[in-house]
Formats: C-alpha cells, structure tokens, sequence
C-alpha cells in the first residue's frame, strides 16, 4: 500500500521497471502554474515558474518584482488602484 501522501488520484504516476526486474510506481510532481493576478487573472509575467528549493536557488530580487503589491498584481491593475486610491480622498470634501 502506498504512503498516505500517494493516495490520491491526482498525482501522476508513472510505471518503471527497475534494473532488477522489480515493477514500481514513480509519483510525479504536478507542473508548476504561472502566478496569477488578484485583480484581472493575466499570468503575471516577471514571476519565475519554480517551485520550492529552485526558487531559493535565485536572488531575491528576480523571485517578484520590487514594488509594492509585487507578484500580487499585474503592473495594469496596480496602477489603476494606486490612481483610485488617490482619487478618492481629493473627491471628499
């Protein structure tokens, strides 16, 4: 019986017989996704599709764009909420 962590169907799995003549089952990892914005939901494009110990193996600087709300929105939404958020306050009076 496979590993609590194998028993779901959504993981791939991929047949293989060993050297020794041993059938086994290798569990492959799901591809990774491209991030997504929270405003519209384009791919973010400046966000590297990596996953765990090869997204430390880059400097942080190319893991998200370096402003704020980086790798959470799009540059598009940002500035059309940064503009909003600054339209506001003028309007009160």
């Amino acid at each position: 019986m496979p590993a609590p962590r194998y028993r779901s169907r959504s993981k791939n799995q991929k047949k293989i017989v060993t050297p020794g003549k041993i059938s086994k089952v290798h569990y492959e990892k799901p591809p990774t996704v491209f991030s997504k914005c929270a405003g519209c939901g384009r791919t973010i494009s400046s966000m590297p599709r990596l996953r765990g110990p090869n997204i430390h193996k880059i400097s942080k600087s190319k893991r998200r764009p370096n402003r704020i709300f980086g790798g959470h929105y799009c540059p598009s939404c940002l500035s059309r909420r940064i503009k909003a958020a600054v339209r506001i306050p003028l309007i009160k009076e």
